[in-house]
């Protein structure tokens, strides 16, 4: 328990000493929207109803019809087949921060060219993960995707059906930005709509981009383990451990709630990918 004392009319904010910074679970309170921990119900039971938001703001998420709500462990939330779409009662807003921690697909040796993706707007997800594709027709919808591939690396990315930079290619992606199939990652990004300096990252890879109008501001936030397409549905469960976002932007910021989140998860022994 902490102890606040206030001084009637006094003002410090012009000196050097140290500024009281609000917190929760770790996480900085400020400009926080959301925060879904994956810790809540008993541990071996199918969870039900929304994914209870940890940051005091009631902005719990929900299961998207036509997906199977996952089984609570005690690492987090484990995906039934088809793996899950999560629809965020939030937007992206002007300035947006968000992470997401997941594992998938559970399947010993995946299949190559499927592309999974972890977070973006809610009108790319398709209706099912047996029926339909990703909606990506809508201009400026940008999303992170997995790029499986044959020698069992899963390329990571931002992908926009529009392209980036002139729409010389539809997905940014760092050479070096790899992670293993069926690894935990932990995955963050942040945008500013303003300047358009996007910046994702994944354990040491780092993916940066400057262009406008790479995220709406006005659409509705999906995360999860969703399938790209219906000829690579339903694909197998997997897990998701944490997701958050804060209406800020910058890789301070980014880099602050990305080692609260790898701390939190990884006591729960889960070991995440540092690829």
């Amino acid at each position: 328990m902490s102890l606040i004392i206030r001084v009637k009319g006094a003002n410090f904010a012009n000196t050097d000493r140290p500024k009281l910074a609000p917190y929760r679970y770790g996480f900085p309170r400020t400009n926080m929207v959301a925060l879904h921990l994956m810790e809540e119900g008993a541990n071996d039971v199918q969870h039900a109803g929304s994914f209870l938001d940890s940051s005091g703001n009631n902005n719990h998420a929900t299961l998207k019809s036509g997906w199977t709500q996952p089984t609570k462990r005690s690492q987090g939330m484990e995906l039934a087949a088809g793996g899950a779409a999560v629809l965020a009662p939030y937007t992206f807003g002007s300035k947006f921060t968000f992470i997401v921690a997941v594992k998938g697909p559970a399947e010993p040796t995946p299949a190559a060219t499927r592309y999974p993706f972890q977070f973006g707007p809610a009108q790319c997800v398709p209706a099912s993960p047996a029926l339909g594709a990703v909606n990506t027709a809508d201009p400026g919808s940008t999303f992170v995707n997995c790029e499986h591939k044959t020698d069992g690396l899963s390329n990571f990315a931002l992908f926009n059906t529009n392209g980036f930079a002139g729409g010389t290619t539809r997905r940014a992606i760092q050479p070096s930005a790899a992670g293993r199939i069926n690894t935990p990652i932990l995955i963050g990004v942040t945008y500013d709509s303003v300047t358009g300096v996007c910046v994702a990252k994944s354990g040491s890879s780092t993916v940066t981009w400057t262009q406008t109008g790479r995220f709406v501001a006005t659409d509705q936030v999906s995360f999860g383990w969703i399938p790209y397409s219906a000829s690579t549905s339903p694909i197998a469960g997997g897990n998701l451990y944490l997701a958050g976002m804060w209406a800020d932007s910058s890789v301070a910021l980014l880099d602050e709630v990305l080692g609260v989140a790898r701390a939190r998860i990884t006591a729960r022994g889960v070991a995440l990918s540092s690829d």
